[in-house]
């Protein structure tokens, strides 16, 4: 072969496959062009936030829903419970302070390695993170993959992007916490009153009742008067019953499973009062129920934590029945007769009501 047609060849080659990057690229040049490094991924979308009233996160076939009613964001896959307000924020703030830092590949077969390939794949590592308006229309739509270790310490969180409609990825400035687990939006913690604080609880289970009476810095179970030894330690769990209570999931208290259990009722001194009844489910899954009310200076306290308990029914550790749901039997020592601990029965001289006590 004559070397001018060897050279004519190598350029209609090399002419030939810029064509085709060109018409495999077209559609991608028009949507990069805008971008360029060192500019926010959505230029616009600090301002049109106020107008964001829907989150959605996908990934692997799991996915978050996030509503917003009255300025508070809902998990729609919780029955619109609310989700964590500073978690949101940070999101949103997040993705609208998203800086491009250095482009990356077009290449969708390279983009399983930034984590930035299609969401809809069932083995895809990536997040498709979306927020919409009340019309509908799509504030800003991410791909959100992998995390890049930053080569210094001390430097700002760095994460591969892409958008949907683009084959260009990106390396990205800022931190995004686009979770598609539901329960990672939820604050656990409902509820924690100070043990020292509580005056009295009164508790039925079926036809027992139980009463508990502070006497100083001690609890004694007046009712019944009548009864055995029992252990300071179970006495002592149902007075911290409602100490640093969290749960695992969350329904409508119209949607309760199971049946009823029992009901406590806890008086602070203060004036609050606390009533906690208890379902029992399947698998002995235990649920519980609250309802509040509150004089004086706990007036204000009451009305908060109704704002935040009621109307809903929590699922929570089983082992909270024996604090919350006991029978006089779950308040015997576990083996043998009482310890030097636990309280005596009262003699038969002794007034009706002096009974049980229990230390701080």
């Amino acid at each position: 072969m004559k070397p001018r047609t060897t050279v004519i060849l190598l350029i209609v080659a090399v002419l030939v496959f810029a064509l085709g990057w060109i018409v495999q690229n077209h559609n991608v040049t028009k949507e990069s062009a805008s971008l360029r490094a060192g500019q926010l991924a959505f230029p616009d979308l600090a301002a049109k936030l106020n107008g964001a009233e829907r989150i959605e996160i996908i990934r692997q076939g799991s996915k978050v829903t996030l509503l917003r009613k009255d300025n508070q964001w809902l998990i729609a896959e919780r029955s619109n419970y609310p989700a964590l307000s500073g978690k949101t924020h940070a999101l949103l703030a997040g993705l609208a302070s998203l800086r491009l830092v250095e482009l990356r590949t077009t290449d969708p077969a390279f983009y399983d390695r930034l984590g930035v390939e299609d969401p809809s794949k069932p083995a895809s590592g990536s997040t498709l993170l979306k927020v919409i308006d009340g019309g509908g229309k799509v504030l800003a739509e991410l791909i959100v993959g992998n995390k890049h270790a930053s080569p210094q310490p001390n430097l700002p969180d760095e994460i591969y992007v892409r958008k949907p409609d683009d084959q260009q990825s990106w390396l990205a400035e800022g931190k995004l916490d686009a979770d598609s687990d539901a329960s990672n939006w939820i604050n656990h913690d409902i509820i924690s009153i100070d043990h020292a604080k509580v005056a009295k609880i009164d508790i039925e289970r079926g036809n027992e009742k139980l009463e508990l009476v502070r006497n100083g810095d001690r609890f004694e179970l007046k009712v019944p008067a009548d009864h055995p030894p029992l252990d300071s330690n179970a006495l002592d769990q149902v007075a911290r019953a409602l100490e640093f209570v969290s749960f695992t999931d969350v329904k409508p208290a119209k949607d309760e499973p199971g049946g009823p259990l029992a009901s406590a009722v806890f008086t602070t001194d203060d004036g609050l009062v606390v009533t906690v009844k208890t379902n029992k489910a399947e698998k002995d899954a235990l649920w519980v129920t609250f309802s509040v009310s509150g004089s004086g200076k706990a007036k204000q306290e009451a009305e908060k934590l109704k704002q935040t308990l009621e109307g809903w029914a929590y699922q929570i550790g089983s082992w909270k029945e024996r604090a919350l749901a006991p029978t006089l039997n779950d308040l015997k020592p576990v083996n043998g007769p009482a310890t030097a601990s636990s309280a005596r029965a009262p003699a038969a001289a002794e007034p009706p009501g002096n009974g049980t006590t229990v230390g701080k």
